[in-house]
């Protein structure tokens, strides 16, 4: 079974528990994409406190501007530009 769509279930199954359950989804998906963010930084040669400031703007951007639902479905053009402006936003501070 495809894996967006898996998750998908998962999400509707959730849902009808209110906002408790999207608040855990949020939660599970901030730690998922901190991992893997943090690892493929480092792994591509980023200081792991570089990376973990791009990630951790990252997470706060895509909390900003996805729901639980499109969070399901991101794809790696709608997460570039995001981690983009992250990375820019931390080499000029």
């Amino acid at each position: 079974m495809n894996r967006k769509l898996a998750g998908l279930f998962v999400f509707v199954a959730l849902a009808g528990c209110g906002q408790a359950s999207e608040e855990r989804f949020n939660n599970s998906f901030d730690t998922g994409f901190r991992e893997s963010c943090n690892a493929s930084a480092t792994k591509g040669g980023v200081p792991a406190d570089a990376a973990s400031k791009v990630c951790e703007c990252a997470i706060a951007k895509i909390g900003e501007k996805y729901t639980p639902a499109e969070k399901l479905a991101l794809s790696a053009e709608q997460l570039g530009p995001i981690v983009s402006e992250c990375t820019t936003t931390m080499v000029t501070q």
